[in-house]
């Protein structure tokens, strides 16, 4: 009666892991397409399928300790079996959390070749094979000691190594902001918006300041916020540009994207300075006369670029230092 009392308790805790694991997970995918940030997805996903298959694990840890003799580890189980589990669960995290280089790349290879619901399978085979690789001396496999000592040795200095790595990981590739392009664009009938009815679209005719930055090793924690109101890197305009346009226009881009392959990355910044309604339903906001035009666009690079990391660090770029004569 008591033994099956403990599988009632053993598996109703399993029941109680996995339904808030799941309600845990359903809250950060919301906050995720809010911030348009899934890296505390990702990392929630990882770590919660690797709780559940240690849980699944531990009746069987809890026996073996019971036992007697010398506890040691199954190293040569923990690098064949672990240490691949491990790294294709955390594929995502790596995906997210790390600057673009190769490794990333391999990563996100990863990530969507096994997808997320593959990565939480592998997380609780992770998990599970953790605590399954500890054993009492007589009731363990007889391993050849030199065998041992050897997947000892490589999953000791591979863990070192990965550690090191993602410890330096921003000295070893430093985010660099290499080319800056400023013009102004005049958008004729392409930025089209809906009626209150739904059905009917204005096109305007936007006059637009557009920073294009080329940046190598950009965070991926850089390439999130893409509304407005969670923006986390701008254009702060100097005196001269500031005396040349509205108050408002730098305060809030009009847009923003990100494109760009391998360790090099596009950003896009636009603010307006200028909108027509063709059909006169809406107010205008006229754009600048023609020389006033021609002196903002001289006067595009007497300002800087701000990015503020989520640690509160925050880093500023003349953009004088890089305008071509």
């Amino acid at each position: 009666m008591r033994k099956i009392g403990v599988h009632v308790v053993y598996v109703a805790g399993l029941l109680l892991l996995v339904i808030l694991s799941v309600k845990y997970l359903e809250e950060m995918r919301l906050i995720a397409s809010r911030e348009y940030y899934p890296l505390p997805s990702v990392v929630g996903s990882s770590v919660c399928s690797m709780l559940i298959g240690a849980y699944i694990a531990l009746p069987r840890l809890l026996h073996t300790l019971k036992g007697t003799g010398r506890i040691q580890v199954d190293w040569l189980k923990l690098l064949i079996v672990g240490v691949p589990a491990f790294l294709v669960s955390i594929s995502g995290v790596l995906s997210y959390s790390m600057g673009p280089s190769t490794l990333t790349t391999m990563a996100q290879w990863v990530f969507l070749k096994v997808s997320a619901t593959g990565t939480v399978y592998m997380g609780i085979a992770c998990g599970y094979t953790l605590l399954s690789c500890i054993a009492k001396a007589e009731n363990s496999d007889a391993i050849p000691k030199r065998e041992v000592k050897g997947a000892k040795i490589l999953f000791l200095t591979l863990l070192g190594v990965c550690v090191l790595y993602f410890s330096l990981s921003n000295v070893i590739h430093p985010m660099k902001l290499i080319d800056v392009h400023a013009d102004i664009v005049v958008r004729d009938d392409q930025s089209g918006y809906q009626l209150e009815n739904g059905k009917d679209t204005v096109f305007f005719v936007q006059t637009e300041i557009t920073y294009r930055f080329d940046f190598k090793n950009l965070p991926h924690r850089i390439m999130r916020g893409y509304s407005p109101d969670n923006s986390n890197i701008w254009v702060e305009p100097k005196e001269t540009l500031a005396n040349l346009v509205e108050n408002d226009v730098f305060q809030q881009y009009s847009s923003r994207g990100f494109g760009g392959n391998g360790d090099t990355i596009e950003l896009t910044l636009d603010y307006t300075i200028g909108s027509i309604d063709p059909e006169g339903k809406h107010q205008n906001i006229d754009p600048p006369s023609p020389e006033v035009l021609k002196k903002i666009k001289n006067s595009l690079y007497d300002a800087e670029l701000v990015i503020q990391f989520s640690e509160g660090e925050t880093k500023r770029y003349n953009l004088l230092d890089y305008k071509k004569n």
